[in-house]
């Protein structure tokens, strides 16, 4: 569907929202004739095809002049990359710090790379700060002619910007394998995945993201917060008893929380069309999980009740929350196949 048509028939730029959209169902004549033109024209700004790392996936084959990176996005750009260089440094000289005996490849050529392009980008990051400093009328006026200046070489900057990112790109590859190298020497633990936070701040889920708060809280906060949906009936293919639903969700019963609406599922059944392959000699494993999830009784946020892998019962056992350490493994796994 193309949305850039007014409901009054004008044909909007191919790349501008219409400020009143509307549905091809409900277009006039007119606006029908109108969108086909903005169609067409939007097709000549944009050519899709594909590219051999994703095959059948449309790909974009070049964007309109006027919707390439812009200066601006090429400094914020580089200033990320270097400050992740910046922390596959630190990251490396701890390593060293921690076992001398560690190879820690291109840490000089790196703390080079990122000194001479990291001083480039704040100068020109300075430059394009446009009279954000105050100052005297001819400070500005000075600020003006360099910025007329810095204009005419716009293109010719970005793509400076460009290549050095490009290159802090590589300098990143290859810190993230020299850090692969590091993992098969230290233990592997959640401290020593910290400690490849140095210069960059540790993700406040990496403090929390084994908890069952935190995984419900995911299912209406996350990155696909929409398949959950509120059940008032268990389905035939999910058995989990009243006993089992009882000990999860102290002072509930399963008949009253469906009958209040407090139960919600999440069903994967569509995945059941992915077919396992394999992957460097490996089997590869789909799987098509039911989670099933409440709010107790005067709460108001979700709690996980229960998790099956697969969608027959036959083959795979119904998981739930557990302090025993014996079963306590399954009940994650099963968390992290959701």
């Amino acid at each position: 569907m193309n949305d850039t048509v007014s409901p009054h028939g004008f044909v909007a730029a191919p790349h501008c929202a219409p400020a009143n959209p509307s549905l091809p169902q409900n277009d006039s004549a007119a606006q029908q004739e109108a969108r086909a033109i903005q169609l067409d024209l939007t097709r000549l700004a944009y050519q899709w095809g594909t590219v051999a790392s994703l095959p059948q996936v449309p790909v974009v084959g070049g964007l309109p002049g006027n919707e390439t990176p812009t200066l601006t996005w090429w400094v914020m750009l580089t200033e990320i990359f270097v400050k992740l260089v910046e922390n596959h440094i630190a990251v490396q000289l701890a390593a060293l710090e921690r076992d001398p005996a560690v190879e820690a490849a291109g840490i000089a050529i790196n703390q080079t790379l990122v000194k001479q392009i990291g001083g480039e980008v704040a100068s020109i990051k300075a430059k394009i700060a446009h009279n954000t400093t105050g100052g005297t009328i001819w400070s500005r006026l000075e600020q003006d002619a360099e910025m007329a200046l810095l204009a005419l070489g716009e293109e010719a900057l970005a793509a400076r910007l460009e290549d050095h990112a490009r290159k802090l790109c590589g300098a990143l590859e290859l810190g993230t394998a020299n850090e692969a190298d590091l993992g098969s020497v230290f233990p592997r633990s959640l401290e020593t995945y910290r400690a490849l936070f140095q210069d960059v701040a540790v993700p406040g889920i990496a403090w929390c993201f084994q908890d069952d708060a935190e995984f419900a809280r995911l299912r209406v906060a996350g990155p696909n917060p929409v398949l959950l949906a509120r059940v008032d009936t268990l389905p035939a293919k999910l058995p989990l008893s009243a006993e089992a639903y009882a000990t999860v969700v102290a002072g509930d019963t399963l008949q009253a929380a469906l009958s209040e609406g407090r139960v919600y599922m999440l069903d994967y059944q569509a995945l059941s069309v992915l077919v396992p392959g394999s992957y460097d000699g490996q089997a590869k494993y789909v799987y098509c999980p039911i989670a099933l999830f409440a709010v107790p009784p005067g709460g108001a946020s979700l709690v996980p009740v229960a998790i099956q892998c697969g969608q027959d019962p036959s083959e795979h056992p119904l998981f739930t929350p557990t302090v025993r350490p014996d079963q306590q493994w399954g009940w994650e796994i099963a968390k992290l196949i959701v």
